[in-house]
C-alpha cells in the first residue's frame, strides 16, 4: 500500500453484538492499509462488549455512550472522536477481505468530487450471493438495494456511480460528512444513509460503489429480521423524512400520493394476514412525521438552499428511480424477504 495514502478512521457502532466482534475485528486487524485507526462507539451495550473488546482488541479505542443513540447519532458521535481525513462506517456483524479499505481509499482518491465510497456486501452464509452491490433512491424513499439476493455476476463487479450506499460499509470525506450535516440523529436508524447520499448528491458531490472492496454480512445480525413493528416504523417515517427534506416541490408532492397509495396496500395486506401491529407501525411511522413536519421543514431549507443539482438530472442518471421503475423493484424485494434468513 502507497505509504502517502492518509489516515482513515473505522468507525464500528455495537449495541449487544459481542457475538459478532470476533469475526469484525480479526478482519480488520488483517487489512492490507496500514494508516488506519478503529473506534467501536458503543450504544450502551449491557452484553459485556466494552470490556471484551478492550481484553482482547486493545488497539481498538472504545467509546462508551450513556444509552442507545442509535446508528445515526451514534456514527455521528464517532465522526467527533476521528482523526482521519477519511471516516470509514462498517456494521458490527460483517467480516472484511484484506483490500476492503485500500479499494475504498482508491476509489474515493480518484475523484475530488466524490463524497463517499461504498463496498460489495455479499451475505456470510451464502458468499455467492449478493445484500447490496449499490443502491438507489425509490420515489418512496426508502433505499433499494442492487442485487439483493441474486447469485453475484459480472454486473456487480463493475465500478459505478449509484444514488446511494450502505452505511454499513461506506468510506466518507470527513469534511464533507461534516458540511452535509452528517447522518440526521431525528432517523434512529434505517435509511439514514441514503439520506446523506440524496443529499450529496443535490450538492454536487458523487456516490461510488466499489466492487473490489468486500465485506461478508450476517444479514439481521445488528437490527434483527424486517418482521419487526419497530423496524416497520422507522423504515417508514424516515423515509418520508427523506421525501420531504430532498425533493423538489413536484416531485415532493408526487412522491407523497405515491407513498398513501402504497402504505393503503401494504396495510391491507398485513390485516389479510393478521398483522395488526405492522399494520399500526406504518400509521404510527405516517403520525410521527406529521408530528415533526415542522422540523423537517427547517432541514429541508438547508438542503434545497444548497441545491446544485435538480431532482430531473437525478432522475435520469438513475439516482432516484421513477414510479414505476421503484414499485417494480419494491415488488422484487418482497419476492425475497423471507428466502434468507440468518438472523
Amino acid at each position: 500500500m502507497n505509504p502517502e495514502f492518509p489516515t482513515v478512521s473505522v468507525i464500528v457502532l455495537n449495541y449487544n453484538g459481542r457475538a459478532f466482534l470476533d469475526d469484525c475485528f480479526r478482519s480488520l486487524g488483517n487489512l492490507d492499509y496500514q494508516t488506519y485507526e478503529v473506534i467501536m462507539v458503543d450504544n450502551a451495550s449491557t452484553d459485556g462488549s466494552t470490556q471484551y473488546v478492550r481484553e482482547h482488541f486493545p488497539w481498538v479505542r472504545v467509546v462508551g455512550l450513556e444509552s442507545n443513540y442509535g446508528f445515526s447519532r451514534g456514527n455521528d458521535v464517532g465522526v467527533e472522536y476521528a482523526c482521519g481525513k477519511y471516516v470509514a462506517f462498517l456494521n458490527n456483524d460483517v467480516e472484511v477481505e484484506p483490500a476492503w479499505l485500500s479499494e475504498l481509499v482508491k476509489g474515493i482518491e480518484e475523484d475530488e468530487l466524490v463524497a463517499s465510497c461504498g463496498s460489495k456486501m455479499l451475505f456470510y452464509e451464502r458468499r455467492n450471493y449478493v445484500n447490496h452491490a449499490g443502491g438507489a433512491v425509490t420515489i418512496t424513499g426508502a433505499g433499494y438495494d442492487i442485487g439483493f439476493m441474486m447469485e453475484e455476476r459480472r454486473d456487480c463487479n463493475q465500478p459505478r456511480f449509484v444514488g446511494c450506499t450502505s452505511g454499513g460499509a461506506m468510506l466518507v470525506r470527513k469534511d464533507v460528512f461534516c458540511k452535509l450535516g452528517g447522518f440526521d440523529p431525528d432517523y434512529f436508524a434505517y435509511f439514514e444513509d441514503v439520506d446523506f447520499c440524496l443529499r450529496a448528491w443535490i450538492a454536487g458531490y458523487k456516490i461510488k460503489y466499489v466492487p473490489t472492496s468486500v465485506v461478508y454480512h450476517k444479514f439481521g445480525g445488528s437490527f434483527g429480521t424486517d418482521s419487526s413493528p419497530f423496524k416497520m416504523f422507522l423504515y417508514q417515517r424516515n423515509r418520508l423524512y427523506n421525501i420531504a427534506k430532498n425533493f423538489e416541490p413536484k416531485n415532493f408532492l408526487l412522491a407523497i400520493m405515491t407513498s398513501l397509495a402504497y402504505d393503503v396496500y401494504k396495510i391491507s395486506q398485513f390485516l389479510i394476514y393478521g398483522k395488526l401491529t405492522m399494520a399500526l407501525s406504518i400509521i404510527q411511522g405516517n403520525l410521527s412525521f406529521i408530528s415533526n413536519f415542522r422540523q423537517v421543514m427547517k432541514k429541508r431549507r438547508i438542503v434545497q438552499d444548497a441545491r446544485k443539482v435538480s431532482d430531473r438530472e437525478l432522475f435520469q442518471s438513475g439516482v432516484i428511480l421513477g414510479i414505476r421503475k421503484s414499485l417494480k423493484e419494491l415488488k422484487s424485494r418482497r419476492k425475497f424477504k423471507g428466502r434468507y434468513n440468518s438472523a
